[in-house]
């Protein structure tokens, strides 16, 4: 099953930590424990990520039969000073029962078997003037009690958001 990681990443980005992206591509989300998944952002004063708006989208497919699986759960905040997400305990259960369905569609129809895991977050201002220079740095847990692995260091956050997206970002409240 193949499986891609996605993470506020622009594909050939300078920032982004390939020897990360490498050791992810070692790590089997399928029996990876979901209770290890963190992401850590280091932003901007001027922005911060939307109450609630941290997802963690996990799917699989089996290509043959259309069947599928899969869930969008919220990442809750580690706590309001550090922005830190993981999967809400109320949601491991469903998680791991969809990498349990996964795990079995894999063994039996590797070659007819696909799967995502990605991430989003959606990001909102807290000052009028945004310094497009300013820095975003993302690191990423897939273990428990792991260490975060840098995923993009310190990448300009005109990176992320061209200068008409900014007028777009809502307020944070």
């Amino acid at each position: 099953m193949r499986i891609i990681f996605g993470l506020l990443v622009l594909q050939g980005c300078s920032s982004v930590v390939m020897s990360t992206l490498d050791q992810l591509d070692q790590i089997d989300p399928l029996t990876a424990d979901p209770a290890g998944f963190e992401v850590a952002l280091d932003m901007p004063d001027g922005v911060d990520v939307i109450p609630n708006s941290a997802m963690v989208q996990f799917a699989a497919q089996r290509v043959d039969t259309g069947d599928k699986i899969g869930g969008d759960f919220v990442l809750q905040r580690r706590n309001e000073g550090a922005a830190i997400f993981y999967i809400a305990h109320e949601d491991l259960p469903e998680m791991r029962n969809i990498q349990r369905v996964a795990q079995i569609w894999e063994a039996n129809h590797a070659d007819q078997s696909e799967g995502s895991l990605s991430v989003d977050m959606k990001l909102c201002q807290r000052q009028d003037l945004l310094d497009m220079d300013d820095t975003v740095s993302a690191s990423i847990r897939l273990i428990p009690d792991g260490a975060f692995l840098p995923l993009v260091r310190n990448a300009r956050l005109s990176d992320f958001l061209a200068e008409a997206d900014v007028e777009m970002l809502p307020r944070c409240e």
